[in-house]
């Protein structure tokens, strides 16, 4: 199916594909799964970062792979915004709403799903004293705004949080479902106002709220090489055969805020060179490069790992490179990459193919 790339304003652009939209039978259940999750809003028109969010960690490495099947299949017309040299989806229109859930073998949304006018316009009122609260914390939970809004921390409805999310962007005002979590493992003992955290006393790794970092005053202990992963299966891995001066850290995708505060955090209490082990693709590269920006900002050495033309030859299963990947490596091939990251950009592009680090890590 042909795609149509229409500039709106400066630095915008609205791409769709041409034609009827195509039979999605043969996705895999997982991002059928996940396009379902995103049609509960029953919305046709949805700010990405809030789709990308309502993945979770469970889904949130294939939310892309979703976002280009649905475009490439004429399901959806996504608009663009030119940002860090760099187009990345800003809204997407679902075309076809009713044919999309009837594809998917979704039921209508009920009539309960709607929430009153009244009562949304109060939510959105809320959602407003919420985002000029000068109290309000940088990470909440969705029961703590509910609690805000309402006096009660279930007094919101599912349909309800599914309508708020259309609306606005509850990432940007720190509302989760849960307190985001940073995953390591590492030999520190970190001094905090309560008392003392060994995080070496386990035998995997530890999940922490960004704000224990945040409290720590100093860590005992020393980190002599630091180890991030970014596919979650491959950094559980990691940490049960790490050495004994290593620290590792769960690399979520392209680094949320919350996570580079707590790691830069981290490198202050234990400075320590890094290296950073990504999927061999045009994404990977990009996050790689978004992490390693903290070590350098905190004058420290980092260098990608596992991430040559030779690991991603070595694996036995490769899927094609999308539009958006080759419009990633068009913007790689300009950059000034790592030796190891500028062959594996070349082997991507000439063979068209990219994968997963859970093939070899």
């Amino acid at each position: 199916m042909a795609e149509r790339i229409v500039a709106t304003v400066a630095r915008r652009r609205r791409r769709h594909a041409d034609g009827s939209p195509i039979r999605l039978d043969a996705w895999p259940a997982a991002w059928r799964a996940l396009a379902a999750r995103w049609l509960r809003r029953n919305s046709a028109r949805a700010r990405w970062p809030t789709l990308l969010t309502s993945a979770g960690s469970d889904a949130f490495e294939i939310a892309h792979d979703v976002l280009d099947a649905l475009l490439e299949s004429g399901w959806i017309a996504v608009e663009e915004t030119w940002r860090s040299g760099r187009w990345q989806p800003l809204w997407i229109e679902f075309t076809d709403l009713p044919a999309l859930r009837a594809a998917l073998g979704l039921p209508a949304p009920g009539a309960r799903q709607a929430a009153s006018a009244a009562a949304r316009a109060a939510l959105l009122d809320a959602i407003e004293r919420w985002a000029n609260w000068p109290q309000r914390p940088e990470q909440a939970t969705r029961r703590d705004f509910a609690q805000f809004a309402r006096g009660d921390t279930k007094g919101i409805s599912a349909a309800e949080w599914e309508w708020l999310a259309t609306q606005v962007d509850l990432a940007a005002l720190g509302i989760g479902d849960h307190a985001p979590l940073l995953c390591l493992a590492a030999p520190l003992i970190l001094q905090l106002p309560r008392g003392h955290l060994d995080c070496n006393a386990v035998p995997d790794f530890l999940a922490l709220t960004p704000t224990t970092p945040e409290l720590a005053s100093a860590a005992e202990g020393h980190v002599g090489q630091w180890t991030l992963v970014e596919n979650r299966t491959s950094f559980e891995r990691v940490t049960r055969g790490r050495a004994a001066a290593e620290g590792v850290l769960w690399l979520p995708g392209f680094p949320p805020g919350w996570w580079q505060t707590a790691v830069a955090r981290l490198l202050a209490l234990a400075p320590a060179p890094a290296r950073i082990a990504c999927d061999p693709d045009p994404a990977g590269i990009e996050i790689a490069l978004t992490a390693g920006k903290l070590w350098e900002a905190a004058g420290l050495d980092w260098q990608p790992w596992r991430m040559n033309s030779a690991d991603l030859a070595r694996l036995p299963a490769r899927k094609p490179l999308t539009p958006r990947d080759r419009e990633r490596l068009d913007a790689l091939t300009a950059a000034d990459l790592p030796n190891d990251l500028r062959e594996l950009a070349a082997l991507l592009a000439a063979s068209g193919e990219k994968g997963e680090q859970e093939g070899y890590l």
